[in-house]
């Protein structure tokens, strides 16, 4: 017979962390929005994120992952894709180890499906090791390390500190998993060839609006070639020295 699991609502009531009756008004809402109740218990201030995560360990019997500050590995996206992540929500966020001897940490926002573990795990190329985690900052990661070029963000690779998201002058900070702070969660950066701000300025086809738009293709450029070059080094194809001698060999005003 198959194991029963606890309820994550009852599992947090045994931890008091919740009362009964927080509970069964987030079951209310649930059955109006179809949200997981996760979700609505952080979302409402009913409970902290940490303790949620606590409970979802205990059910699923996983290690829990708070997915804040982590970031996923550089060469994820020639493996697992954006609609491929969204659609199962998962994202590997850490890797140990090369070669045959890597082992991805991928977090799931449920593990139940132990084939949709095998076909991670033949994504990848590698064994997993599954953490699970909350949906909402699942759904941030996925689209913070998939589609932040869109939102206007500068990708490109800096020596001793990799791939790291950096807002363009002039615009609003990249904010933590916005929405797990009750905020509203920016709309699919799917939608969007360029920045939503980008666009609207080049709407307006004056001077300054061009040069906008070329900097940004400029900047998408870049971070084409950054993320390029940083792949051919990780498959040990070229090293990031051998890219900057080369620069240097046809631009060598620029050392």
């Amino acid at each position: 017979m198959p194991v029963l699991r606890k309820k994550l609502g009852e599992i947090l009531v045994e931890m008091r962390a919740l009362r009964p009756a927080d509970v069964q008004a987030a079951l209310d809402e649930q059955n109006a929005t179809s949200e997981r109740i996760g979700e609505i218990f952080i979302r409402r201030g009913m409970c902290k994120s940490a303790r949620v995560i606590e409970a979802l360990s205990a059910q699923q019997g996983l290690p829990g992952i708070d997915l804040t500050g982590e970031s996923p590995p550089h060469n994820l996206q020639g493996m697992i894709d954006g609609s491929y992540a969204e659609r199962n929500l998962i994202i590997p966020f850490r890797i140990e180890g090369e070669g045959r001897a890597a082992c991805y940490h991928v977090a799931f926002a449920s593990a139940k499906n132990p084939a949709l573990l095998q076909e991670v795990e033949a994504k990848l190329r590698a064994k997993i090791k599954p953490y699970v985690a909350l949906e909402g900052q699942l759904k941030d990661k996925i689209r913070r390390y998939y589609y932040a070029q869109s939102y206007g963000y500068d990708l490109s690779f800096h020596e001793g500190e990799g791939f790291k998201p950096r807002k363009a002058p002039g615009e609003a900070p990249l904010r933590e998993e916005p929405h797990i702070l009750g905020q509203a969660a920016p709309p699919p950066a799917v939608a969007f060839d360029r920045h939503p701000a980008a666009t609207s300025m080049s709407d307006l086809g004056g001077p300054s609006a061009k040069i906008a738009a070329l900097e940004e293709d400029l900047a998408k450029t870049k971070a084409m070639l950054a993320a390029l070059v940083k792949l051919l080094a990780e498959r040990k194809v070229i090293t990031i020295q051998d890219f900057k001698n080369a620069v240097s060999r046809e631009h060598p005003a620029g050392n």
